[in-house]
């Protein structure tokens, strides 16, 4: 598995297997968790994503304590370089998306 940085091209991700197994991990979580808790790790990432990168970082507190370490995991990743410019465009409109299914499934 490939792990994007500022030397590597991302944008060839397609399906969750080209993401760094840190993205699949939440990525992971936004289906196995509660409604509620997956919302709020969708808005974690989208926030994460967004070119201003603001994340409420409170958010962890109401996490269920396996999503926690799940996020606190690619939290790191994501500080340490993780993601490139491609790989953060591409996080953001896997978002996006996820956020108009859930919307179309209420």
């Amino acid at each position: 598995m490939r792990r994007c940085s500022a030397t590597a091209s991302c944008i060839a991700m397609r399906s969750k297997t080209d993401w760094p197994p840190e993205v699949v991990g939440v990525l992971d979580l936004l289906e196995s968790q509660p409604p509620e808790a997956a919302m709020l790790v969708g808005c974690f990432l989208a926030a994460v994503a967004h070119p201003d990168h603001v994340a409420e970082l409170a958010m962890f507190d109401k996490l269920p304590s396996a999503a926690r370490m799940v996020v606190g995991r690619f939290f790191s990743f994501f500080l340490a370089g993780g993601l490139d410019d491609a790989g953060r465009e591409k996080l953001h409109s896997h978002m996006q998306a996820w956020f108009v299914r859930q919307r179309r499934s209420r």
